[in-house]
């Protein structure tokens, strides 16, 4: 799964994100509300009513505001081991894992990438272009209309077409590890292990680096688009915002998928 709770690597069902929405922080404020609204129209449960509701106010609160969106996100952005000293002679690619897009339609005249898409793919070319010797970026996941898109702005700045290459054929973290694999092979004409630098961001990269290794494949990971905020001990922080209120849902969210990633065996 990628960047956003909307989306897995630029793919989703509509089933899956009906589930999706269900197990986040929104959709139980809204039915902890609802409940508490219900019990006291019918007169019932009031006082019970009460404590539920001092309940999804306090989970709000909690979810809403720095300093607790905080400790959630370094729960997997810390988790991130980080090695400055890399042997890129002994790397095969660099491997970016889409985020997601939104496509042309309506009136929205073109597709744009997301701020995951967007800060990973830029990460991606900042390390190609830090290269003496140049390794190929892979590109995977997204729509072929998000894949059109990627191309054009990787040759903007500077990498060949025969150096930037695309699979979306992934729907997810764990199949985009899976055509990784496929590509390595069938491109550099070797069997694996290969060694790749990983590029996602940072609270999606524990969930990712687990699968890629799980596959075989020795990734170094290049973490970016971080979600964490400095706590500068202004008022504000204490207040409820949306960023803090999205960032927590996102990291619930992987939370979540990497439970079912174990479940799964996937990682």
């Amino acid at each position: 799964m990628g960047d956003n709770p909307k989306v897995c690597n630029g793919k989703i069902t509509v089933s899956e994100k009906m589930v999706e929405s269900i197990l986040l922080p929104p959709a139980f404020i809204a039915l902890g509300m609802a409940v508490c609204l219900i019990l006291m129209i019918l007169n019932r449960g009031r006082k019970i009513a009460k404590y539920l509701l001092a309940l999804v106010l306090v989970v709000y609160y909690l979810l809403s505001t720095w300093p607790s969106a905080n400790i959630l996100i370094s729960s997997l952005e810390k988790r991130n081991n980080i090695d400055l000293l890399i042997d890129l002679k002994r790397v095969d690619a660099v491997v970016v894992l889409a985020g997601s897009a939104s496509e042309a339609g309506g009136i929205r005249p073109r597709t744009e990438l997301d701020r995951a898409s967007w800060r990973r793919l830029w990460h991606g070319a900042e390390i190609y272009n830090q290269l003496v010797e140049k390794i190929p970026i892979i590109y995977s996941g997204g729509y072929p209309s998000e894949a059109d898109l990627v191309r054009i702005l990787a040759s903007q700045w500077g990498i060949s077409e025969s150096q930037f290459w695309v699979e979306i054929s992934s729907k997810n973290t764990y199949e985009s590890g899976v055509e990784v694999q496929k590509l390595l092979d069938m491109r550099l004409l070797t069997e694996s292990p290969h060694r790749v630098v990983l590029v996602t961001s940072a609270w999606h990269m524990p969930r990712a680096l687990l699968v890629f290794r799980k596959l075989g494949i020795d990734s170094i990971p290049e973490p970016c688009d971080y979600f964490s905020t400095l706590n500068s001990g202004v008022v504000w922080f204490l207040v409820p915002n949306y960023e803090a209120f999205y960032a927590s849902s996102v990291v619930i969210r992987e939370w979540i998928a990497m439970g079912v990633y174990w479940l799964l065996g996937r990682i």
